[in-house]
């Protein structure tokens, strides 16, 4: 049968879809178009990710199964095609639009608990899954999986094909909108906050760059002190880096201790950059009387940052890369600081400060 006659028949349809998406302003709604979607296209199965890495491996945000799949069989699946798909083998249904079609084999992997609640035999044996990748191009962001799970295979047809590269454009823009959408007003609602906090709050980007700051925050962090915290936090920030920094450290501000809370916020749209979120707090009070009497002692401020990171636990090499001086000067350091607290070890300085 002539795919074009086929097609024609389904024009309705598609443009009802055509017109959802238009409309759609949130993953909510993305799905349930992509739910009356699914048997247009006699599918039983979609999910939608990011593309990353090298070899553009799909990072799964949302999946939608209407299979005979039970959900652990439908989690190894998912699972599989994560660790095995990659970009690749475009079959070219219409000049530059690309449709990814593969065909996927599971075994068995029976989930007992889910057979015997449910004593279908679909979760027992091999089954068998056409899949159709939905890739913007030319270099593709994001992808829109369709899933065929069929027992014996059932490959997709020039109609099916048809359907899906009309659609293609439409379906992929309204994932990135929705995408786009999350991570811009997450940052917006993160920024508002900020201006209304009282708290010492900070944003800083993976640069190091000051993006946002309270009042409060200013008026506790000198310049010299900013430049600090600055410097700990790009320290971290090294080639390979994943967004990723520790939940917390501490750092002497003024002749205090201070907690620096450290939030990550997801990467600004549009771009790989990540930010992060600083709220400042004192440490217990404990903290300040060993700084209190640290100060005491006569310490310079160098000396009252190596005896804080000492009184830590820090290692004399740790001390030297987080503060970027060499060995040798923290450890000249270390003994005027033994020479003006009157002892001769580590452990008796921990003993002289309680």
């Amino acid at each position: 049968m002539d795919a074009s006659f086929v097609f024609s028949k389904d024009y309705p349809a598609v443009l009802r879809v055509n017109s959802q998406l238009g409309d759609c302003r949130s993953r909510e709604e993305l799905n349930q178009i992509l739910i009356s979607l699914l048997p247009l296209l006699d599918c039983s199965g979609a999910f939608y990710a990011r593309l990353e890495g090298q070899y553009n491996t799909p990072h799964i945000l949302e999946n939608i199964n209407q299979s005979f799949l039970c959900h652990c069989r439908w989690e190894n699946f998912l699972h599989l095609f994560t660790q095995t798909k990659q970009v690749g083998g475009v079959l070219e249904t219409s000049g530059a639009l690309p449709l990814v079609a593969d065909t996927f084999s599971l075994a068995s992997n029976t989930c007992q608990k889910c057979s015997n609640d449910s004593g279908d035999n679909h979760n027992r044996g091999h089954f068998s899954c056409s899949t159709v990748g939905l890739y913007d191009a030319p270099n593709p962001a994001v992808a829109l999986f369709l899933c065929r799970f069929t027992q014996p295979i059932q490959t997709f047809s020039a109609r099916d094909f048809k359907l899906m590269q009309f659609l293609r454009g439409t379906l992929l823009q309204t994932v990135k909108a929705v995408l786009y959408k999350e991570e811009h007003s997450n940052l917006q609602n993160i920024l508002k906050c900020l201006c209304d906090s009282p708290d010492p709050l900070a944003v800083i980007c993976d640069e190091g760059v000051l993006v946002h700051k309270t009042h409060s925050f200013d008026q506790l962090v000198g310049h010299d002190d900013l430049k600090k915290i600055f410097s700990l936090i790009t320290k971290m920030i090294t080639p390979g880096f994943n967004g990723s920094l520790p939940d917390c450290i501490q750092s002497q501000l003024g002749r205090r201790l201070y907690n620096i809370n450290i939030t990550t916020i997801p990467a600004i749209p549009g771009s790989d950059q990540h930010l992060y979120l600083l709220r400042i707090n004192r440490s217990s009070d404990k903290k300040h009387k060993i700084i209190r009497k640290f100060s005491s002692a006569g310490l310079t401020r160098r000396e009252l940052d190596i005896a804080a990171l000492i009184y830590q636990g820090t290692s004399t090499r740790n001390i030297s890369e987080q503060l970027n001086v060499s060995y040798h000067t923290v450890r000249n350091h270390i003994k005027r600081i033994y020479s003006k607290t009157g002892v001769s070890s580590r452990s008796e300085l921990l003993v002289w400060a309680g």
